[in-house]
């Protein structure tokens, strides 16, 4: 918790600070004091716990009466009420009430590969000053003087600035060659900088970067973090100009990679659907396309003559005609369910495209899409379609949703870490994927890369920020148990590999170390007592140590007839040696 009346510049610094950050970091606070009987700090508290325990959402945010904000985004708008925060340019990530509505398509998901690494660096030498009429030259002028160098300016309405005889303006040129950063941002509340009239232009020439919609608190320290990283002038205007932590809003011309009137060659069921989407969105031409009839992709031409018999033969089919009748037939009888008219109407038309859109509005195709969108992106993801999965995301406006997932709960990216399809998982963690999501198991991609041996992914993942989960725990504790018993030692390698816990333990206490001793496999016992952080001390559930239990196997192995010199025995001891000098070692 924080005080609030800086939180919105903590919240601000820390989105910054926290660079490719994977879990959620959820800021709050009160009004009113938490000792107080009557509080909101409580429910702030809890509603933030809810939200970071249970729900990936991988930015800083800030949770403020019932509303959970991107922290760069919103400032502190009342100094009374409880509602004091505001988000005046982006709609809270999500709300609070008797359900909890979280909007995916809003979450900041960043797409670099590389794992969680934190910033200290702040260059304090910012400062904000607020343009007001009537503003003196030598006010402006010993505003960025030395030692200043980035500055914050706050201007009227859509970035304009009262700019007399042009002397403001070369003010600001001046700065700006001697290296002074300064950033253009509006004093309203709501709305963003743009280069609209003759004194918001002028700045250009004068290297004055667009803020966009930042808010004040966001650009001033987003301004002292790139400073801090040791970036030039003109690098950091250039970051000053776009997101980096989903602080601004970035206008782009819409574009899609994909041209809708070229001849796009489907080969899968995934590209198939995306092709359709992306053509039925730019030319509003309906579902299907002209050059490729949707039927003949599902049935042969015998299929095809016999279901049009079949239709047309039908005596209950008499008045209400099927897509397979309409593709043999230029008269149509259609019943209009949707607006339930019992009478039906002729649709006459020589093209087979313009019956079938008949049947399918835009709500209903919309639909579909989104109904398609998640199970096609699972299967191009376990089949490696990195063509399709391509498509598909630009089918669906380049926003690769958080809860796209299959029936088991398992995203693209575990699709692609069990697979072993190493260029679709690259892919999805640079447009977004989280490797941090659970499946319906509560098991990570991370997971499903190791028991596969898929070991490039491992190593990918673990680049990214991955690591296993506390409700893998006991999966994982199994399947070094199945391991170890099997003599698998590259899963085990894996495992640990991975970043597991070197002394995490089954039901039982046992330990990775204590499995090993059991079976007596000295490979693995081998390989484990180099791993760092090993204990050798540690007790089961019985209170024996793995020395202990060699000892016990010892015995075991030398009370039986056929085994006094058995390879069995020679190993037991063997491994016993292993250990008593490891504990001499440590002791």
């Amino acid at each position: 918790m924080d005080g609030t009346d800086t939180m919105g510049y903590t919240a601000s610094a820390l989105s910054f600070m926290l660079k490719d950050l994977g879990k959620s970091v959820i800021i709050t606070g009160s009004q009113v004091p938490i000792s107080e009987v009557r509080n909101d700090g409580v429910e702030n508290l809890l509603s933030a716990l809810i939200l970071a325990g249970h729900y990936i959402i991988p930015e800083v945010c800030l949770y403020f009466n019932n509303n959970l904000y991107r922290g760069n985004r919103c400032s502190k708008t009342d100094a009374t009420n409880f509602g004091a925060f505001e988000s005046p340019n982006l709609p809270p990530l999500a709300t609070m009430g008797v359900a909890i509505k979280v909007d995916w398509n809003l979450i900041f998901r960043p797409n670099a590969i590389s794992r969680f690494n934190p910033s200290k660096k702040m260059d304090h030498n910012v400062a904000t000053f607020r343009l007001f009429p009537g503003i003196t030259d030598y006010s402006i002028k010993s505003f960025l003087a030395p030692p200043i160098k980035g500055v914050v300016m706050e201007t009227y309405g859509s970035g304009n600035i009262p700019n007399v005889k042009g002397k403001i303006v070369s003010l600001l040129k001046e700065a700006s060659e001697r290296g002074v950063v300064i950033v253009n941002v509006t004093q309203c509340n709501k709305g963003n900088v743009v280069d609209l009239y003759e004194t918001s232009k002028g700045l250009k020439d004068a290297c004055v970067v667009a803020g966009g919609d930042m808010t004040s608190e966001c650009a001033l320290t987003k301004l002292s973090y790139l400073l801090g990283c040791g970036f030039s002038p003109e690098k950091i205007r250039q970051l000053m100009a776009v997101p980096i932590r989903g602080e601004m809003t970035l206008i782009r011309q819409s574009a899609s990679s994909f041209n809708s009137n070229a001849n796009i060659h489907a080969t899968t069921f995934a590209q198939y659907i995306s092709r359709e989407i992306i053509r039925d969105k730019k030319s509003s031409n309906g579902f299907i396309s002209e050059d490729l009839d949707f039927l003949n992709f599902y049935m042969d031409s015998s299929q095809r003559d016999e279901s049009a018999q079949t239709m047309k033969k039908s005596p209950e089919n008499s008045s209400v005609a099927s897509p397979v009748d309409s593709a043999f037939s230029d008269t149509v009888h259609e019943t209009d369910i949707l607006n339930n008219k019992k009478h039906s109407r002729h649709i006459r038309s020589g093209s087979k495209l313009n019956k079938y859109k008949e049947y399918m509005s835009s709500i209903e195709r919309s639909s579909i899409y989104r109904s398609f969108f998640p199970i096609l992106l699972c299967a191009a993801s376990s089949t490696n379609d990195l063509v399709g999965m391509k498509m598909l995301l630009d089918a669906s406006d380049n926003k690769l949703e958080a809860t796209c997932y299959d029936y088991n709960g398992r995203t693209p990216l575990h699709c692609a870490a069990r697979n072993g399809n190493y260029q679709c998982a690259r892919w999805l963690v640079q447009n977004g994927a989280s490797v941090h999501v659970l499946d319906r198991n509560g098991n990570t991609p991370l997971f499903d890369a190791v028991i596969s041996r898929n070991s490039d992914i491992v190593e990918f993942l673990i680049s990214a920020g991955a690591n296993f989960s506390e409700s893998e725990s006991g999966f994982i504790m199994n399947l070094i148990y199945r391991s170890i018993n099997r003599s698998d030692k590259e899963i085990i390698k894996l495992i640990f590999e991975s970043g597991f816990n070197v002394n995490g333990f089954d039901r039982e206490g046992r330990t990775s170390l204590h499995m090993a001793v059991t079976f007596n496999q000295i490979e693995i016992v081998k390989y484990l007592i180099c791993l760092k952080g090993i204990n050798f001390f540690a007790l089961d559930n019985y209170g024996r140590t793995p020395s202990q239990i060699s000892y016990s196997i010892i015995e075991m192995l030398a009370k039986s007839p056929h085994s006094s010199d058995s390879e069995e025995l020679e190993i037991a001891r063997s491994i016993l040696g292993i250990l008593v000098r490891c504990e001499d070692y440590f002791v």
